[in-house]
């Protein structure tokens, strides 16, 4: 359970995952229940665009893409949302992928997005858990 700054339980993150592989979905899920989270869960870029246009201030915390996905790709739904005037500045976005090319890393790095690296072992996903916790803060 995640506590607020001031020791009290702080209500779980709120995170989107966008992601056409099941198993990498459930890797995901598996690793950050126990920190506290609830999950959103669409597999397909198309889904993903619609979810993000109509996205409200506060209704996610997190939103984890994949790269490659049907119908539109990670880094481009990263780039759109971030680049849109009325985003909502606390939510973080991260593209979990393998072999994304470096010109894409440095254009989503620019942008605000994070970028963590495929494969992730066991360990690595305990890691991931507790970067993800540190990007959105209590509360």
């Amino acid at each position: 359970m995640r506590l607020s700054a001031d020791g009290s339980p702080a209500r779980p993150l709120r995170i989107l995952i966008v992601d056409d592989t099941p198993s990498d979905v459930e890797l995901l899920t598996l690793a950050l229940e126990p920190h506290g989270a609830e999950f959103t869960r669409l597999a397909d870029g198309v889904a993903a665009r619609d979810c993000l246009s109509t996205l409200r201030p506060g209704a996610f915390d997190l939103v984890l893409l994949d790269w490659r996905l049907p119908g539109v790709n990670g880094d481009e739904l990263a780039l759109e949302y971030l680049a849109r005037p009325d985003r909502d500045p606390a939510l973080s976005i991260c593209l979990i992928t393998s072999a994304l090319p470096p010109r894409v890393t440095y254009a989503l790095v620019e942008a605000g997005a994070h970028v963590l690296e495929k494969p992730i072992d066991l360990d690595g996903y305990d890691r991931l858990a507790a970067l993800l916790a540190r990007l959105v803060p209590p509360g």
